[in-house]
């Protein structure tokens, strides 16, 4: 592999300002995977405030098949309507190298010589190490730096099967990965108890009555037999549920609910119940197209057609295939690392109750389930941003007025969450942000003298209660993330309370949920 650090570095892209584009270095182009004929894209951006010794956070977002979390979600930039490139200034390079992933391969800039999809999880996970270890090689001073692998919706998939195959590798190689955590947005972990969580958050939401109802009832009985019969991670049979949630909507509106926030409604027709959602990406749609954009990403070699956000032909490749659930793999890897689970409070596809009630009955670490540890109050800025629990490595997050994508809607949230998984202590403070008492802890542009301090044990075990920081992660097409956006625009269909009362877990309407019988 003839490539350089040189080769790929980025001075700046269309449309950004001088001013910005001294903020920090970038570096940008495709590298190979398994083999040559695999070329995967990426976009690293180097850390604002403390690159000689700051983590690296490897961000994956889902689909299968989307990329947007840089443009759209965590990342730095935003593309305006005039071509121009707006500055995002809680994005996560903050105090964190970001290293934005295209895949699978097929996945925004991403693309294979002989257009072949990969759809097995191990040959995506095997493309996704080799391509990793092939960074290391050509930006070896990043081997240093803890890694967290960060990712949203179907990259719950993804990331725990990365992590698995990551930990083997470091048994046998010589050269380790310093991978310290998982932290995973809104994700699809566990099918049959996240289907089965669509009837009571409907019912919780006022969303499905009468006949919309029953129908719903009788599509979770198909859909449990199929996921009895097939290892899938995701099943159409399944999502007969959420037609009847898009269906009642539409009785009582114009038009439909967005299912990835539901205090939305699409505002046109053939908006895809949230697909144009959310504001920004037609204009991000049309920069990447752009052939000067192309140039200055060194992305000039993808030519499999037009940039698109969500690539049907990836998801068309995985949808079929037999995998294994994912949550399975979590209690090995709660052995070994931190596992943070952050979900947005209005989110319908990706909802948190089937999420809370995985982690219910989910074994890990010599106990089960969070057991009686207390959901601790979070507050930015004075106001209720949501709760955390953490319990042996584990780290389960819920976000007040957040959806499926909670950068969107509470990103200064978002920015506090991974600063504190990270363990960064901070100075000079943007906002105020508290956790289980009313000492505060900053979150800001800089560590107090360049570094983090040491932490004992898993994050967020100690705020309030220890005398450390207490640390935690807040954190289909159709399916837990979105298929290619149309035009954009949303009415809202109701605000969630500043009172966040309504949603503690013990007000949700369990009795709504099948029991489910052990694996």
């Amino acid at each position: 592999m003839n490539i350089s650090a040189a080769d790929l570095y980025v001075p700046t892209i269309p449309g950004l300002s001088d001013d910005d584009a001294e903020l920090f270095k970038m570096h940008a182009g495709h590298l190979p995977g398994v083999s040559n004929n695999t070329q995967t894209f990426f976009w690293l951006l180097q850390s604002q405030h403390n690159p000689s010794k700051d983590k690296l956070v490897v961000w994956l977002n889902g689909g299968p098949g989307c990329m947007d979390g840089l443009f759209l979600e965590n990342g730095p930039f935003r593309a305006n309507l005039n071509g121009t490139i707006s500055y995002n200034k809680y994005s996560w390079n903050q105090n964190a190298h970001m290293l934005y992933v295209d895949q699978p391969v097929g996945t925004g800039y991403s693309y294979s010589t002989t257009d072949e999809r990969f759809s097995s999880m191990k040959d995506i996970s095997d493309n996704f190490i080799a391509f990793l270890e092939n960074f290391y090689l050509v930006f070896p001073e990043y081997r240093r730096f803890e890694l967290h692998i960060a990712g949203e919706s179907f990259a719950g998939v993804y990331i725990p099967n990365f992590a698995t195959d990551i930990l083997q590798r470091n048994t046998v190689q010589k050269t380790k990965y310093r991978l310290k955590s998982i932290i995973v947005g809104n994700g699809w972990l566990d099918p049959i108890r996240q289907y089965n969580s669509y009837i009571p958050f409907a019912i919780q939401h006022d969303l499905l009555h009468g006949s919309y109802l029953d129908l719903a009832k009788k599509n979770w009985e198909i859909c449990k037999k199929v996921l009895a019969e097939k290892s899938l991670v995701k099943s159409p049979d399944c999502e007969g549920i959420l037609q009847q949630i898009i269906n009642e909507s539409k009785s009582t509106g114009k038009y439909c609910i967005n299912l990835y926030d539901y205090r939305l409604r699409d505002q046109g027709p053939n908006q895809g119940c949230g697909l144009a959602w959310p504001t920004g990406i037609e204009h991000m749609v049309d920069y990447f197209n752009r052939d000067d954009v192309k140039v200055a990403l060194h992305a000039t070699g993808h030519k499999s057609g037009k940039w698109v956000e969500c690539q049907r032909s990836v998801y068309k490749a995985i949808e079929t295939q037999n995998t294994t659930a994912s949550h399975v793999l979590l209690p090995d890897l709660l052995k070994h690392i931190e596992v943070s689970l952050f979900q947005g409070d209005t989110d319908i596809i990706c909802n948190w109750l089937g999420l809370k009630e995985m982690v219910d009955v989910l074994e890990w670490n010599g106990a089960k389930g969070l057991g009686n540890v207390p959901q601790t109050p979070w507050l930015i800025d004075g106001r209720p941003a949501g709760w955390v629990s953490t319990a042996r490595n584990l780290t389960f997050v819920l976000m007040y007025n957040a959806s499926h994508m909670p950068s969107v809607d509470a990103p200064m949230a978002s920015l506090d969450m991974v600063n504190r998984m990270m363990h960064v202590n901070f100075t000079q403070p943007l906002f105020e942000s508290v956790l289980g008492s009313s000492d505060s802890l900053p979150a800001t542009k800089a560590p107090i003298d360049g570094q983090s301090p040491p932490q004992p044990g898993p994050y967020l075990l100690a705020f309030g209660f220890l005398a450390a920081i207490i640390v935690f992660g807040i954190f289909i097409r159709m399916y837990c993330r979105r298929k290619p956006h149309r035009n954009s625009g949303h009415e809202r269909l109701r605000q969630s309370e500043s009172d966040p009362a309504h949603l503690e877990w013990a007000q949700v309407p369990t009795s709504e949920f099948i029991e489910l019988q052990e694996p």
